[in-house]
């Protein structure tokens, strides 16, 4: 399986995306990052959504 189609992956880039948003000097910046975490939190949510309707099976 490829990384990107695990959603271990994608928590992963959500963690990072909001510490360098954390840490990041300029608002401009911070705000790319945060919207890059939302973006995966999206993915996130969208791959659950199918695994929730089946009763955790994928």
């Amino acid at each position: 399986m490829r990384d990107f189609d695990s959603v271990e992956y994608y928590l992963s880039r959500e963690e990072k995306e909001r510490a360098l948003a954390a840490a990041a000097l300029d608002p401009k910046i911070a705000a790319i990052h945060l919207d890059m975490a939302e973006r995966y939190a999206a993915i996130i949510m969208q791959s659950a959504l199918p695994r929730a309707a089946n009763h955790g099976e994928p």
